[in-house]
């Protein structure tokens, strides 16, 4: 706050009688209480302030004009009436008439010259201190010439932030899982047999396609080998996508496979990833396909030391004697990791772990004795 006079000086306000102040270098005298400035402010609705810091200060008419220095300030609160937004007798008002806007009056009689007022929006007013307004500027006026007798009124207007209205503009669209079509050459499968499982599908949106195959079974696959996912046709304005899996099972047992198609949308770094992982919602098309895995006798022979002889197997020696004994096909050493281990015909028909007609078991299996001539011909001399 700049500091006022430091001897008595009158202030006087609209309805005020005359008076006379001393600024410490000459005599300044009233002449009336039409001299003045008066300024009407304009400020929105909806900010924070309460009131202006006025300052008034002398300037020159005219370039080359010697005057005394002069400053006043002060701080007047928010009138609480509502100013028309065009006052006739003020022409350079420039709102429309049937405008209202807040604002303050401000009048101070003052001596003939030139003066510029500064009336500065406040968000804390008190008789000796004011802050700044954050949402409203300063308004500041030109020289206003103040004429001995008259009073001179002008208006200043001081620009607020407005509250901009924003808009939003949702764009629903709908989203359909992927279509899956599957096909399986055998079904019904051996111990160790290879079966192949493709998948073929589409989206009925065109959304690119990922495939998952899932063994739904408690018994586990011994392998499963992905092809790479292809695009292999364009049909209906839908883009056709491929891919197999070679599964080998190895236990004798029934097996399902769930084959599912994800549409995939990007995330916000730009990778692919599933729609539904997105959204939060299931998208996903699937078919569940069952394999059926059964035992076949071995192409084998006893010789005459009693040892097992396999013909035509893809079974390794697994106690590394050289030879394919009957140790290696009845589970007890560790098959070597990687060799899908077939189910020896003594066990099938003996181990009482498979579902066998119990008069067969009867015939072929005594407890203690491998019947040669029922399980295993004899290897030719």
């Amino acid at each position: 706050m700049h500091p006022t006079p430091n001897v008595a000086l009158a202030v006087l306000l609209a309805g005020c009688s005359n008076g006379l102040f001393d600024n410490g270098q000459k005599d300044n005298t009233i002449q009336n209480n039409y001299s003045g400035a008066k300024l009407t402010v304009s400020i929105t609705e909806g900010n924070d302030v309460v009131g202006f810091h006025f300052e008034v200060e002398r300037v020159g008419c005219s370039a080359d004009e010697e005057f005394e220095r002069f400053f006043y300030e002060e701080n007047v609160a928010l009138d609480d009436t509502v100013f028309p937004g065009r006052i006739e007798f003020l022409e350079e008002a420039p709102f429309d008439s049937d405008s209202e806007h807040r604002g303050a009056d401000f009048f101070v009689a003052l001596d003939p010259g030139c003066y510029v007022v500064t009336a500065a929006p406040a968000s804390e007013l008190s008789e000796d201190s004011w802050t700044p307004s954050e949402d409203c500027g300063t308004a500041v006026s030109d020289p206003l010439e103040v004429i001995g007798g008259y009073t001179t009124e002008t208006v200043l207007i001081s620009q607020c932030e407005g509250d901009l209205v924003g808009a939003l503009d949702t764009l629903v669209l709908l989203n359909t899982p992927p279509v899956v079509i599957p096909s399986i050459e055998n079904k019904f499968n051996n111990q160790c047999e290879p079966v192949e499982i493709c998948a073929t599908g589409y989206d009925p949106d065109d959304d690119p396609i990922e495939f998952e195959f899932v063994n739904l079974s408690g018994t586990p696959f011994f392998s499963m080998d992905l092809s790479p996912i292809e695009l292999v046709d364009y049909e209906d304005g839908h883009r056709i996508w491929e891919q197999c899996a070679t599964i080998v099972t190895e236990e004798i047992a029934d097996y399902e496979v769930e084959i599912r198609a994800y549409d995939l949308g990007y995330d916000e770094h730009g990778d692919p990833v599933r729609i539904e992982d997105l959204i939060d919602e299931p998208s996903h098309g699937w078919i569940q396909v069952p394999i059926h895995t059964g035992w076949t006798m071995l192409d084998a022979c006893i010789d005459a030391d009693g040892d097992l002889h396999v013909d035509d197997m893809a079974v390794s020696d697994m106690d590394g004697d050289g030879d394919a004994d009957y140790d290696d096909y009845c589970g007890e050493e560790e098959p070597e990791p990687g060799v899908c281990v077939l189910i020896t015909d003594e066990v099938f028909f003996c181990s009482g772990l498979y579902d066998v007609d119990d008069a067969i078991v009867a015939l072929i299996c005594d407890g203690t004795e491998l019947l040669e001539d029922v399980l295993y011909p004899a290897c030719d001399a």
